[in-house]
C-alpha cells in the first residue's frame, strides 16, 4: 500500500486556493495510481518540518545511478508512454503537432522572471513555425496562461491545451505532451518533468 501524506505544502503553494491545492494533489495521486497500477491513498496528517531543501539535484543523481546499467527493455518499461495516459485528454489534435510549454503566473510570490513575455511568445512562435512548417503548434499552460497567450496578436492559429482537456487537467495535458512530435520549453515549469522521463524529442 502506498500513501501520500498531506498537511504541509511548499511555500509557493500559499498563493493558490485550498480547492486548487486539493485538485493538484488529486492529480498527483491519479498519476501515481496509473503508473504503479495500485490504488494510492492519501492521508491527512500533521507534518513537522524544519525548513525546505531542494532535492531535485540529489534525486536525479540517485535515479541516474539506478538506471545507468538497466537493459533497454527495462528502460522502455520505466519511461513514460502516451498509452499509459490514454483518455485523460478529451480529444487529440488531428495531425502532428509540437507541444510548447509556456509559463505564466500572476502571483508576486512566484518567480516572475520565468514567465513567458509577449516578446518571448512572438519570437519563439516564429522560430517554431519555421522549424516545423507542416505541424501545428500547441501552447501548453494552465487556464490562466492559455487565456493570457491567446490574446497576444497573431497567436492564432496556435492550439491551446485547455481546449483539449477537462477542468484544466494536468493528466490530460500530460497525454497531449506525450502524443506530440516534439516538446519545447523556454524557462518552463513543472511540465518539463514529463518529456524528461520519456523518449519524446525535446529542447
Amino acid at each position: 500500500e502506498f500513501k501520500i501524506l498531506t498537511g504541509w505544502n511548499r511555500g509557493d503553494w500559499e498563493d493558490i486556493t485550498p480547492e486548487a491545492g486539493r485538485a493538484l494533489v488529486e492529480d498527483y495521486v491519479k498519476i501515481a495510481s496509473l503508473l504503479l497500477g495500485v490504488d494510492v491513498k492519501t492521508e491527512e496528517r500533521p507534518v513537522e518540518t524544519r525548513g525546505e531543501i531542494m532535492l531535485y539535484r540529489h534525486a536525479f543523481n540517485s535515479l541516474h545511478q539506478m538506471c545507468r546499467h538497466q537493459s533497454p527493455t527495462m528502460m522502455d518499461k520505466f519511461l513514460l508512454r502516451a498509452e499509459e495516459f490514454s483518455g485523460q485528454a478529451k480529444r487529440i489534435p488531428e495531425g502532428p503537432y509540437v507541444a510548447w510549454h509556456c509559463r505564466y503566473n500572476e502571483s508576486e510570490k512566484r518567480d516572475q522572471a520565468r514567465n513567458t513575455t509577449d516578446e518571448d511568445f512572438i519570437s519563439i512562435r516564429e522560430k517554431l513555425w519555421k522549424r516545423f512548417p507542416d505541424q501545428l503548434i500547441m501552447v501548453v499552460s494552465d487556464k490562466i496562461g492559455c487565456e493570457r497567450f491567446r490574446k497576444i496578436p497573431g497567436a492564432f492559429p496556435c492550439l491551446f491545451a485547455v481546449d483539449y482537456v477537462d477542468d484544466d487537467s494536468f493528466l490530460g495535458k500530460m497525454e497531449l505532451v506525450l502524443r506530440s512530435s516534439f516538446y519545447y520549453a523556454f524557462m518552463g515549469g513543472g511540465m518539463n518533468v514529463v518529456p524528461l522521463f520519456s523518449k519524446l524529442d525535446r529542447k
